[in-house]
């Protein structure tokens, strides 16, 4: 994928991430599946990428593409757990 591809994919999960956790706050169950939902969510953005603008990616192979995605997904999930990890380092809530 082209330099700006994947860092537009973790920046598009992450925020999702952030909305499902501010819409359902008490939901252990929902917030535990962030990881997966975010790794489905950035496989379908790749495939959507790639299928509309292919040359904006390297790959030549749509299983590469769903792997880039599903990877830059989880990514977002653990940047907000550098964040937290950040913040708590730091003394705040």
């Amino acid at each position: 994928m082209k330099l700006i591809t994947l860092p537009i994919i973790v920046l598009f999960c992450f925020i999702i991430g952030e909305i499902i956790k501010i819409l359902f706050p008490n939901k252990t169950k929902v917030i535990k599946l962030i990881p997966f939902i975010m790794s489905i969510l950035g496989a379908a953005m790749s495939i959507l990428i790639y299928m509309l603008a292919p040359q904006t990616l390297e790959q030549k192979n749509i299983l590469e593409v769903i792997l880039l995605g599903m990877i830059s997904g989880l990514a977002s999930t653990g940047s907000n757990e550098l964040f937290k990890k950040i913040k708590e380092l730091r003394g705040g809530n």
